[in-house]
């Protein structure tokens, strides 16, 4: 099974759209082990609390956090070691670092500091579209598992 890591992108935009693409990936968690760390799960739980977001995003501000917070429950936590800075925005470090403790196969991103990496200690950083390819393509057919 797959080891993913999900940048806080993508749980906001699956908290926006639950049944777009990021919503698919991080709902339907089929095919992968999510992995996170203690800065990434705060960085989660604070974004949707944003005052621009929610008013940018009203759905944001009416949805019940609990699907997230059982997600991040489930989630198999990692203590990411310090890195030095990598990313052209070194907020967004601390998903590399929990990525390399993970020892993820894959960072799912639609943050463009973190694509433009393309890859880090063994993780290749995928956009959602291509996460969900992915699983589509790994996925067992009914009946042959």
């Amino acid at each position: 099974m797959l080891k993913v890591v999900l940048n806080t992108v993508v749980f906001v935009r699956s908290v926006i759209s639950p049944y777009g693409a990021a919503g698919r990936v991080v709902f339907d968690r089929r095919g992968y082990r999510l992995f996170v760390s203690e800065p990434t799960v705060r960085k989660v739980l604070e974004v949707p609390t944003r005052s621009e977001l929610r008013r940018k995003f009203r759905s944001v501000a009416t949805r019940d956090p609990q699907a997230i917070l059982g997600i991040l429950a489930r989630a198999e936590v990692v203590t990411p070691a310090a890195i030095a800075p990598i990313c052209r925005d070194p907020k967004d470090d601390m998903f590399l670092a929990t990525a390399a403790a993970a020892q993820a196969d894959y960072l799912v991103s639609e943050d463009r500091d973190l694509l433009a990496l393309r890859a880090f200690q063994g993780a290749e950083i995928v956009t959602v579209p291509q996460m969900l390819h992915l699983l589509d393509t790994l996925a067992v057919p009914a009946g042959d598992g």
